[in-house]
């Protein structure tokens, strides 16, 4: 049984850090408003699907309309506008990453650092501690 999620706005990474929780903001992106049932299915089919919902639900991220009669097993799930542009942001981070010039990449891959540095960045203070 997991512990109780308590969502701490001084600390909002945590929430996204989970499995499955960028992908279910990036396919309510991409798809809108949409079924419970649907995002379950375009993203996993796993038992804790709803719990993440209400995860993100707490963390302002996503809104979720039960349907008549039926609190969490039948809705539809929509992004809020905090959401979206949390979205944008993640979707944004997304294409810098996959512009990584290629020679550098596969200098990371041989394990070779040009002058010890990445990019003009150094290894950082415990990189000789791995």
């Amino acid at each position: 049984m997991m512990t109780p999620y308590v969502y701490d706005p001084d600390n909002p990474l945590p929430v996204l850090e989970e499995r499955h929780m960028m992908d279910i903001l990036m396919y309510l992106y991409t798809h809108g408003r949409s079924k419970k049932t649907d995002v379950y299915k375009g993203i996993c089919l796993n038992s804790r699907m709803p719990e993440k919902l209400i995860r993100l639900h707490h963390a302002g991220l996503i809104v979720i309309h039960a349907y008549e009669g039926s609190y969490n097993t039948r809705g539809d799930v929509e992004l809020t506008d905090y959401g979206a542009r949390v979205t944008q942001v993640i979707l944004n981070l997304s294409r810098v990453l996959k512009t990584r010039p290629k020679d550098e990449v596969e200098l990371v891959k041989q394990g070779e650092y040009p002058d010890g540095k990445i990019s003009g960045l150094d290894r950082g203070p415990f990189y000789d501690q791995l």
